[in-house]
């Protein structure tokens, strides 16, 4: 029999979700870079708690659907996501909030450009971010647009400011249009990533490596 080989954004993790749903049919094609304007305030110094409301109905995602993928991800799947995440390029584009200069971030790496920018600020803590294509299934440019716009606001409506951000694929077969969310904590990544039907997000600590963050794990297990 032949079997047929796409490429899969990280960000979404399609083959972990089709095999939770033996009878949708995915048919995930590669997507093309789009500028991109986050529309957001600069946020200033830190903030340790936050009342955010996140609205995820209008992605027509439930977050028990990222329950029911992390619930049946084996750990070979996680390993194979892991490797996905080393093998993609988290681009800051240029920003008030990170030096004005463009950032790429990789995950497992140090960057202590970055971190003294955002020391600098008073941030201790990041997130990168994206709402495109929640619930593992490919979205219309349109679709993601509205999903991107409802997270900015939501960002802003708690007191973050966000860069306008790019994930890509070493190889360029894939781009997803992200935030980089300075000062935001890996509990609110989490909450963000779950609202928005994404398995992991990518977090860092000032001083430290960028890391994959598992955000069902993250409810349940707070940052040391």
């Amino acid at each position: 029999m032949r079997r047929n080989t796409v490429r899969l954004s990280v960000f979404d993790v399609a083959v972990v979700a089709t095999r939770h749903d033996r009878n949708r049919t995915t048919k995930p094609v590669p997507l093309r870079s789009r500028s991109f304007r986050s529309g957001t305030k600069r946020g200033h110094g830190r903030r340790t708690e936050s009342n955010i409301h996140i609205e995820s109905s209008e992605t027509r995602f439930s977050p028990e659907g990222t329950r029911r993928i992390m619930s049946g991800m084996s750990h070979h799947e996680r390993e194979r996501l892991a490797t996905a995440y080393a093998a993609t390029r988290y681009i800051i584009r240029p920003h008030s909030s990170t030096g004005g200069v463009e950032q790429i971030l990789r995950a497992g790496a140090l960057h202590p450009a970055l971190d003294a920018t955002l020391a600098a600020r008073g941030h201790r803590e990041w997130a990168f971010l994206t709402a495109w294509n929640p619930g593992s299934q490919w979205r219309s440019g349109e679709e993601n647009r509205r999903a991107q716009e409802r997270m900015v606001a939501q960002l802003v409506a708690g007191g973050w400011g966000a860069a306008p951000a790019l994930g890509e694929a070493d190889d360029g077969s894939w781009c997803e249009q992200s935030l980089f969310v300075p000062g935001l904590p890996r509990e609110e990544a989490g909450r963000f990533g779950r609202a928005y039907g994404k398995v992991a997000v990518l977090v860092g600590r000032t001083g430290g490596q960028a890391e994959l963050l598992f955000c069902e794990e993250a409810r349940a297990s707070p940052a040391p």
